[in-house]
């Protein structure tokens, strides 16, 4: 056998076992998945001229870019251990223009409501702290996910068919 194949087998499978690593339960992080409520608007208009895919409706609902008003589900993900206690889970949202619904502490599943009140644009952090997390140069890192509140600027109108063909 060529001592050139061996390497090269080498690489391929560190590639894939670092590619299979990216999953939550494997890298020994802990992270929030969001999923929002309702479909963007341009998965909709999307919709209107094609057939979008289960996977496309997936990705769509776990965007971080988020409309006004909006209503998000999200879900503390990871390796058990880093959790602790899950009675101990506390939320914390870091920025202003959003608020949870319902109660958070020892929840690894909370809901987040976007407030319809906004008069520009935001970003937001979440973050799920918990007795199990890492600590990181003498610092606590708690889980955390940042979104971004788009507020319109203005609305357009388009019309969900094209004009039927004169008849003569």
């Amino acid at each position: 056998m060529p001592n050139f194949i061996l390497p090269i087998f080498f690489v391929i499978f560190i590639f894939v076992c670092t590619a299979h690593a990216e999953d939550g339960e494997n890298t020994g992080e802990l992270n929030i998945e969001s999923k929002t409520e309702l479909y963007s608007a341009n998965l909709y208009i999307k919709a209107e001229d094609n057939d979008v895919s289960e996977k496309e409706k997936e990705d769509d609902r776990k965007r971080d870019k988020i409309g006004m008003g909006e209503t998000i589900e999200l879900t503390l993900s990871g390796k058990e251990a880093l959790v602790g206690d899950p009675s101990k889970i506390e939320w914390k949202i870091v920025g202003e223009g959003a608020n949870f619904v319902g109660e958070t502490k020892g929840k690894k599943k909370v809901t987040l409501e976007i407030s319809n009140e906004l008069k520009g644009n935001i970003s937001l952090k979440v973050q799920a702290i918990t007795e199990g997390q890492k600590v990181i140069e003498g610092e606590t890192k708690p889980a955390e996910k940042e979104f971004f509140i788009k507020v319109p600027s203005h609305l357009t109108a388009q019309h969900a068919r094209k004009a039927p063909k004169s008849q003569e």
